[in-house]
């Protein structure tokens, strides 16, 4: 760990580093007690503007490694670490170019989303859901469409509420999960229709990809925990059947 304290740390170093730790993770050794991985990942996070991408891949797969070795085991303050979403550096990685690097991102995301372990979950939703209301704050916000400031912020609203809606389909798509309907607040169902305000139209007229996206999400997630009322006569007949 001293060796990242140096800022002329060569990015080889920390991939070394980093892929050693890697190894011992995956093959199960039991080094929880041996080292702090926790100050290993933020000793890293505070250099990861100055990494190039080969090396914020790296850091990206020993939090995934980790996560994937402690799963329930993992403790708050990791997850609150690397999912914060204010003044975090890996938060820029969602608007990367680099489809390898953002689909990483993705995995670690679904990794932690995937643990039945409902103070770990509600944990990264919060700063999931705070992230997706700003969004939506953002792009209800955008008047001005030839000011290149407001484009920019539109366009990270976008790509933001893109990744996180991938990010929560492996939750979302759950059948009758529990934790899903229950444990979270607001419930996905909520999330997605009224603080996403699905219906919304003159807000996804401007948005009709993203807007798909989401109602996608939502049917999928209404289908999986049987939201959809099949005997509905809404649903089985015509709206404007001719009366008899």
């Amino acid at each position: 760990e001293q060796t990242l304290t140096v800022t002329l740390a060569s990015e080889d170093t920390i991939m070394n580093i980093n892929d050693f730790f890697c190894l011992l993770y995956t093959n199960s050794y039991d080094i929880i007690n041996m080292v702090n991985i926790e100050e290993l990942i933020a000793l890293q996070m505070k250099q990861v503007n100055y990494f190039s991408d080969a090396p914020k891949q790296s850091l990206l797969y020993l939090i995934l490694c980790v996560f994937r070795q402690l799963r329930t085991q993992l403790p708050l303050s990791t997850v609150t670490l690397v999912f914060e979403t204010t003044h975090n550096p890996l938060a820029a990685i969602k608007f990367t170019n680099n489809d390898n690097l953002r689909r990483l991102f993705l995995k670690v995301y679904h990794e932690i989303l995937m643990i039945k372990n409902v103070p770990l979950l509600q944990e990264i939703y919060r700063h999931v859901t705070a992230d997706m209301f700003n969004a939506i704050a953002t792009l209800e916000a955008y008047d001005d469409i030839n000011a290149a400031d407001q484009t920019s912020k539109m366009l990270r609203a976008e790509a933001t509420l893109n990744f996180y809606l991938t990010a929560l389909s492996v939750l979302a798509t759950q059948t009758s999960s529990i934790i899903s309907m229950y444990a979270l607040y607001p419930s996905i169902l909520e999330l997605l229709i009224t603080n996403c305000k699905a219906g919304a139209t003159h807000l996804w007229l401007r948005h009709p990809t993203l807007h798909n996206a989401l109602l996608s999400v939502l049917v999928v997630h209404c289908q999986k925990n049987h939201n959809f009322r099949p005997t509905s006569r809404l649903l089985s007949e015509p709206l404007f059947a001719p009366k008899h």
